[in-house]
C-alpha cells in the first residue's frame, strides 16, 4: 500500500513537468536620454532582433 501511494504521488509529480510553455512574454522597458533622464510622452522607434548564441539574427 504505502509503495502505491508512493508511486502514484511520484507519476503525479512528474506528470507536472510537462505543463506547457506561454506562447509570447511581455516586456517593459525605459527609454533614456544621453543624460539619463527617462524619455515621458514622446515617440521613440525600436528594433527588435531575436539572436543566437554566435549573433545571428534568427527572428
Amino acid at each position: 500500500m504505502k509503495r502505491t501511494v508512493s508511486f502514484l504521488v511520484g507519476a503525479i509529480l512528474w506528470l507536472g513537468t510537462f505543463a506547457q510553455a506561454p506562447q509570447g512574454f511581455n516586456y517593459q522597458a525605459v527609454v533614456r536620454n544621453a543624460q539619463g533622464v527617462p524619455l515621458a510622452q514622446q515617440q521613440v522607434s525600436i528594433r527588435l532582433a531575436i539572436q543566437d548564441e554566435l549573433g545571428k539574427a534568427i527572428y
